[in-house]
């Protein structure tokens, strides 16, 4: 089994695929979940699969990309995982209900937590520059229950 040094920082990681998804929310408006897979050297990989059935089901895209990740993670060749997807949280510290970027982060029979950055979008038709304007709000960590690597 890949396994990577108990103090692997995936912060580097999460950075770049962050500034990819802002970049997309800014152009597009939304993404479509994605992971970026971790070998034991620190390698990764984007994991960009194809919208399941087109009709833009966040949810139903994430299930299909944890269960390909699932099998794959099942051979080995991983030793950690970030998924990046696009949702609606209706339970946040605010009250209120926002959109986030949720991140999810494992490392192999390490640790899994889960990030929400919650964000506003404004529609910005004609201005020239970028079709939304995207306005980064707040953060919340916390632990998570593994997805990927069997706990067991």
């Amino acid at each position: 089994m890949a396994e990577l040094p108990d103090d692997w920082d995936p912060t580097p990681i999460l950075e770049h695929a962050l500034a990819t998804v802002t970049e997309t929310l800014r152009e597009d408006g939304g993404f479509i979940p994605f992971a970026i897979t971790v070998d034991a050297n620190g390698g990764t990989e984007g994991v960009f699969p194809e919208s399941i059935d087109d009709s833009g089901d966040t949810v139903s895209d994430f299930e299909a990309l944890v269960d390909a990740l699932r099998e794959e993670a099942e051979a080995g060749d991983h030793a950690a995982v970030a998924l990046l997807a696009n949702f609606r949280v209706r339970e946040t510290p605010d009250g209120e209900a926002r959109d986030a970027i949720v991140t999810h982060v494992e490392l192999r029979e390490k640790y899994a937590r889960k990030t929400s950055i919650f964000y506003a979008l404004e529609e910005r038709p004609g201005d020239g520059v970028t079709p939304y304007h995207l306005e980064l709000l707040n953060s919340e960590v916390q632990p998570a229950d593994p997805m990927i690597f069997d706990p067991a």
